[in-house]
């Protein structure tokens, strides 16, 4: 074996490289021809070998699996893999330190018969390299692993294959699974001849792994250790040896607690056996404890994790004071600058144990996302600490209850600061530099908190980002609103989103946030009422490259904003409703104590509905009529449409005259879509995508499309089209009547460079009009179509000679065309009935499908 040392650069690289290809054989020759690259790579590779060894690659594509997504043709080798690798280890241990279990499971019969003893004479040392002298030549190990493995779990040791006799020799010799069935004689249900009942592997391989950790964990090199609770007695007795222990995680044995029969009605003698389990887990959890206090008497500041596993243990048992005597015997969190208080990670438990002592000024991160309930609810019987965070940059909390921002809007209130005029100013200010707070609302979301962080951390505040949790959410709570007051001059990213409820936003919000490059405000309310919906005022935003709304917010943006917007680049107005919520009854019923009309009873039953809601004031869009120049809604034609004598609210409607230079993506759903106009796109030449859906859940809208649209009118009658050279997807849903010349001047001359298409229930054309518009789009590698045809326009068997093929030779890739064929409708026949799908090309073997193969 070659001593030549290699340059470190050089080795890292090497190491790094074979261990991204997941190249074992090379570097199984490395290992075996350089001692220098050997004894700087066993360490890295033997750290945490089982999480290694499950590491697998697809040769042929590549991937890389896991213990969780691993296939089933590749379960052999990773079994052979981790039992070689376990085998390897267990070599170098002492024989008396495995069990009958061990060496029945990982070991044949073999290797206990000959000449030699295959097991070393006395264990080896953490530090130590020697090799046991009853070992020949031929045996003898040229390098030790074992003391380099430093992270151990049981969980890592699931795969291993134990299909032999000898394993269900000792079985049946040591009885294994009849204690367990008298301790739990419901452990299968009631059926005796259950084979669960019999024999439950799971059991086995809880006892394999209690056996195989206490055999390979070496105290001296273990860093991380996770162990089963019935363990901890004897890991006690050589607590003094885990000098290197940083992290213990401590799991309930299956046989201790049984889930399934917590909380049952179960008979005495089977209750008796219950509660002699939850005694014996208290008095372990109690050992527990004692481990964690010995261990930071004797090795001080070195165990910095410890954790109680909760998704076994029982409800009952009084497992958050234990996990809080755990915690204070850790060291503290010395000055920390990030937090990251999560269930999953050691933060947690300290900051809930010791918040009190810790010295939060120097913290700039905070984080709880991600926390359950039980871990938000202790959070929120803390008492407030985020003032004492006087450095603090990043926020990102769920929030339950009050506001726990108030605090900061006091401080900037008592400070007497004026705000600062310019993103330039950097004036410093004794207040907490907060760039970017991301809450989650543990209901719906409500403006106090919202407005408390704008106002606590104007000067500062980059980034906000807030959302609720749908789960909490009803569609009849109040509308949180928020935006009152508010100056940021530096906040460049707005984000509100709640799968329900309501978002109001004041209508001078976006004035005071000139910075703004990123807004996205969306809620999925589909019914509301539109009183108290006021339109924002017009907004200067030159630096807004995305804009995104949904819901109720699509009511309230005023077009002119779009005037200042020469940087957008993504524009996306989406909702579920093109019409505001309507409730139909008498007015004067309702005054004079009436009822509702018998039709809608099933409406009201909603407990939680307690006032009708006030009637729309826009109408639906059957009675819209599209007009080009008009800016807001006539309120005569308003009155006449709404059954109330109320001023009827008018809000701003488009302007036609845009100018987005780098507008590249459009999404219009709804009414945006129903009153869009193609002139609209005269100063969009950047435009990449345009998605139109005219749909709402009441149906769909007709709209009428011509080709006078696509004009551009600034040069008269006779000039050209309006040119979208970069255009690369075009979509359009719902009922447009669209002529053949529509089509064939769009794709000729307005979007030439498309290469997706899709349309969804458009009229007014026929198959042919629709191969003869695109066949011309050299770039086309797409094009969806829902179209009806009839069987008289197009013969059962595709009748593909009357379509005229030439229309297809000019059609380059592999754009593919899907249409829909339906046979002609018999009398009384629904249109939408999907019955009426039953059109099958005999040729191509496939249905709906026309492909450029033809």
């Amino acid at each position: 074996m070659s001593e030549f040392p290699l340059p470190l650069e050089c080795l890292r690289i090497v190491i790094q490289h074979l261990y991204s290809c997941n190249d074992t054989r090379s570097l199984a020759t490395l290992l075996c021809v350089c001692r220098f690259f050997a004894n700087a790579t066993i360490p890295i590779l033997y750290n945490d070998p089982y999480s290694l060894v499950s590491r697998l690659k697809s040769s042929s594509s590549g991937i890389f699996y896991t213990r969780e997504s691993i296939p089933k043709y590749r379960y052999s080798l990773l079994q052979r893999n981790t039992t070689l690798l376990t085998r390897t280890l267990l070599r170098q241990i002492p024989f008396e330190d495995t069990t009958e279990l061990i060496r029945v499971l990982y070991f044949t019969k073999q290797d206990f018969d000959g000449d030699y003893d295959p097991w070393p004479s006395a264990p080896v040392a953490a530090t130590t390299t020697a090799v046991s002298p009853h070992l020949t030549s031929s045996y003898t190990p040229v390098l030790h692993y074992l003391p380099h493995v430093t992270h151990l779990t049981t969980n890592k040791f699931a795969w291993w294959g134990a299909n032999n006799r000898r394993l269900t020799h000792y079985i049946q010799k040591t009885k294994f699974f009849d204690g367990s069935r008298e301790l739990d004689p419901y452990h299968a249900g009631h059926n005796a001849n259950s084979y669960r009942r019999r024999c439950d592997p799971r059991l086995l391989t809880q006892e394999r792994n209690r056996e195989l950790l206490w055999a390979l964990c070496v105290p001296e090199s273990t860093r991380r250790l996770s162990i089963l609770i019935s363990d901890v007695p004897r890991y006690l007795s050589r607590v003094e040896r885990f000098t290197a222990l940083e992290s213990l995680t401590v799991r309930t044995d299956m046989d201790l607690f049984v889930h399934w029969l917590y909380g049952r009605d179960l008979p005495p003698k089977e209750k008796a056996l219950e509660e002699a389990r939850r005694v014996e887990l208290d008095r372990l959890l109690e050992v527990a404890v004692e481990f964690v206090k010995e261990h930071a008497r004797i090795h001080k500041g070195v165990l910095l994790e410890a954790n109680i596993h909760t998704s076994s243990i029982p409800l009952g048992t009084h497992l958050p004071s234990i996990q809080q005597r755990v915690t204070r015997y850790l060291p503290l969190v010395h000055n920390p600058t990030s937090l990251d208080c999560t269930t999953t990670t050691r933060d947690f438990h300290k900051f809930i144990a010791t918040s009190e002592y810790i010295n939060l000024r120097y913290l700039e991160s905070f984080s709880n996302m991600g926390c359950h309930s039980e871990g938000n609810a202790k959070m929120n019987a803390m008492p407030p600490f985020l003032h004492r965070c006087r450095a603090l940059k990043s926020v990102k909390m769920i929030l339950f209850g009050e506001d726990q921002f108030a605090w900061a809007a006091q401080e900037r209130r008592d400070y007497g600061a004026r705000p600062i005029k310019s993103q330039d100013d950097t004036s410093t200010l004794p207040l907490v530099p907060v760039k970017e707070v991301v809450l989650q609302f543990g209901g719906q979301i409500r403006g106090q908190p919202i407005d408390s962080i704008a106002h606590g951390f104007g000067n500062t505040l980059e980034s906000y980002d807030m959302a609720g949790w749908r789960k909490f959410l009803h569609y009849h709570l109040e509308p949180a609103v928020f935006g009152q007051g508010w100056i940021l001059p530096r906040l460049h990213t707005l984000v509100a989103t709640t799968s329900k409820g309501r978002l109001t936003i004041h209508p001078d919000a976006l004035s005071g946030c000139p910075a703004l490059e990123k807004i996205v405000l969306e809620d999925s309310v589909n019914v509301y009422p539109a009183d108290g919906i006021p339109s924002w005022s017009p907004a200067h935003l030159p630096r807004v490259s995305s804009l995104k709304l949904a819901g109720t917010l699509t009511r309230l943006f005023h077009p002119d904003t779009l005037r200042s917007t020469s940087c957008l680049e993504v524009l996306t107005f989406s909702h579920d409703s093109t019409k505001l919520y309507e409730r139909e009854y008498d007015y004067d019923d309702e005054e004079a104590g009436g009822e509702y009309p018998d039709e809608d009873e099933e409406e009201y039953e909603d407990e939680d509905w307690e006032e009708p809601a006030t009637p729309s004031l826009y109408p639906d869009l059957n009675h819209l009529l599209l007009s080009g120049e008009q800016r807001q809604l006539d309120e005569a034609g308003l009155s006449s449409l709404t059954t109330t004598t109320t001023t009827p609210l008018t809000r701003p409607r488009w302007t036609w005259d845009w100018h987005l230079p780098h507008l590249r993506q459009l999404d219009l759903c709804g009414e945006f879509a129903f009153f869009f106009q193609f002139r609209m796109l005269r100063h969009t030449p950047s435009l990449a995508s345009l998605h139109l859906e005219n749909m709402a859940p009441e149906g769909q809208h007709d709209r009428t499309v011509t080709v006078d649209e696509l004009r551009d009118t600034d040069g008269g009658e006779d000039t050209g089209f309006i040119s979208l050279p970069h255009l690369k997807s075009f979509l359009l849903v719902s009922r447009w009547t669209i002529g053949p010349q529509f089509w064939q001047t769009l794709f000729g001359k307005v979007m030439p460079a498309v290469e997706s298409l899709r349309e969804n229930k458009c009229v007014g054309y026929t198959l042919h009009d629709w191969l003869e518009a695109t066949v011309g789009l050299n770039k086309l590698r797409y094009a969806g179509s829902m179209l009806r045809v009839d069987d008289k326009a197009v013969p059962l068997s595709f009748g593909l000679s009357e379509l005229n093929l030439g229309l297809l030779g000019h059609v380059e890739g592999n754009a593919m065309f899907y249409f829909r064929y339906v046979t002609k409708l018999a009398p009384g026949e629904e249109e939408d009935d999907p019955n009426a799908v039953r059109i099958y090309d005999p040729d191509s073997c496939q249905y709906l499908k026309l492909s450029s193969s033809y």
